[in-house]
């Protein structure tokens, strides 16, 4: 029976990183190493959740003025 963390399929950016680097496609995805977080996806979250807030303060005061 196949192990639960085994997958059953093979995404194109594993393949991706294996054509890459083998030796990342080893730590990511079958060691499963931890990642230290990326600067960018930080700075990513943070401007989509400012443009939430702002998206949501603007309806609300939509709401209002109507």
């Amino acid at each position: 029976m196949a192990n639960s963390t085994e997958r059953d399929y093979v995404s194109s950016s594993s393949l991706k990183t294996y054509r890459e680097c083998p030796r990342k496609y080893q730590l990511r995805y079958v060691e499963r190493a931890q990642q230290r977080p990326m600067i960018a996806g930080a700075a990513g979250s943070a401007v989509h959740s400012a443009t939430e807030v702002i998206d949501r303060k603007e309806l609300w005061c939509e709401e209002v003025n109507s």
